[in-house]
């Protein structure tokens, strides 16, 4: 009998699972297939999510919706252009130190050629039949990286044209599309979906004005630490390296690649990289422990390992826009999973908080 109950209990719970697959997998072609709809969408609803504390303060001093929803919308492309216009003012001033970077680039080709002529008698005949060769090969892949460069400034102008649309139409449809979504449920549960869609929002909000304000902090320190060791364009990579600090681990070291070989080629020390690594440890320590902790709440903490899997998953399907998007639609997810029992293991996967030994002590766990 007892044999009978656990293979119907493996039985149900095989069959649980792979309906959770079915669903994940169904979940992601959807996503996929559809993210010219779904990405501009996403990005809509956050927008939305920031927006409304201040569409509603400026509707309960009577003035009028729309007019609300515009100010904020213009807000929000006033703050991207100048990012936007910083970064390319940045960007010009590096022809400055083009000349440096390129001597850097023809003294590094030079000492290549000459270890492989050295080291293993390769003539530089037979090295210049081997780099037109690559040319010649290389031609294709050009043209096709032009296309794909095409492609991807035709769909970021399309989203730039969408986003902001989406964003409006949510903001003032809001009434009407909540008021959908609550007649999908009835009593207690109606009332529960309401406190924590007024939760998520509230809650994003804080989040993201502390999120932004710990950017700009670390994007100071940044540059501030690249100018001490002369770096070139220390507000740009300072910057750069403080936005791409909301991938763990991985947004801060592509970042250092590029001020790393121009400190090198520039200086030709190797010193000057070492500051550069010193500069982004020092300043990535701080904001891990000090600079986050102090600005941010801890109800939307996610812990390195699901932050990392959400930005892969989310470049997957979507590309670098995906990457942005996925963290915080997962930081939603785990406030949502926090208000119901039955997610609570989910909320407890996501959380930066690890059981203690006493607890685990009880469990089988490692």
């Amino acid at each position: 009998m007892n044999k009978i109950s656990s293979i119907q209990f493996f039985n149900s719970e095989r069959g649980t699972l792979l309906n959770y697959l079915i669903t994940i997998i169904l979940l992601f072609v959807v996503l996929q297939y559809g993210k010219i709809l779904f990405i501009p969408l996403s990005c809509a609803l956050l927008i939305g999510f920031l927006l409304y504390p201040p569409v509603k303060k400026m509707e309960e001093k009577g003035l009028n919706s729309i007019l609300a929803i515009f100010i904020c919308l213009l807000g929000i492309m006033v703050i991207f252009v100048a990012v936007l216009f910083l970064i390319f003012t940045q960007i010009y001033m590096l022809k400055e130190e083009w000349p440096g970077f390129m001597s850097g680039i023809n003294s590094l080709i030079e000492n290549i050629s000459l270890f492989l002529s050295s080291s293993f008698n390769i003539t530089d005949a037979k090295q210049t039949q081997w780099l037109n060769t690559f040319f010649e090969n290389s031609g294709a892949h050009v043209f096709n990286f032009i296309q794909n460069l095409y492609h991807s400034i035709s769909n970021i102008l399309i989203l730039l044209i969408l986003i902001p649309i989406f964003s409006g139409l949510v903001l003032y449809y809001r009434r009407l599309l909540t008021t959908v979504l609550f007649n999908f449920f009835e009593g207690e549960l109606k009332e529960q979906i309401k406190s924590i869609l007024t939760d998520s929002i509230h809650v994003y909000y804080k989040f993201i004005k502390g999120v932004l304000f710990v950017y700009f902090i670390v994007g100071c320190l940044n540059s501030i630490g690249l100018a001490i060791f002369n770096i070139p364009n220390a507000i740009l990579f300072g910057f750069t390296a403080a936005v791409l600090t909301f991938i763990p681990y991985i947004g801060i070291t592509l970042a250092s690649l590029l001020p790393l070989y121009l400190a090198w080629s520039t200086h030709q020390t190797v010193w000057q990289p070492l500051s550069v690594l010193l500069v982004f440890a020092i300043v990535q320590f701080l904001e891990g422990y000090v600079i986050f902790p102090l600005a941010v709440s801890n109800r939307l903490r996610i812990n390195p390992l699901i932050t990392i899997i959400s930005a892969i998953v989310g470049g997957l399907l979507w590309g670098a826009i995906g990457m942005i998007i996925f963290i915080p639609m997962v930081g939603i997810l785990k406030l949502i999973s926090e208000r119901f029992k039955k997610l609570n293991n989910l909320s407890l996967l996501m959380g930066t908080d690890i059981p203690s030994s006493e607890s685990t002590a009880k469990t089988d766990t490692l």
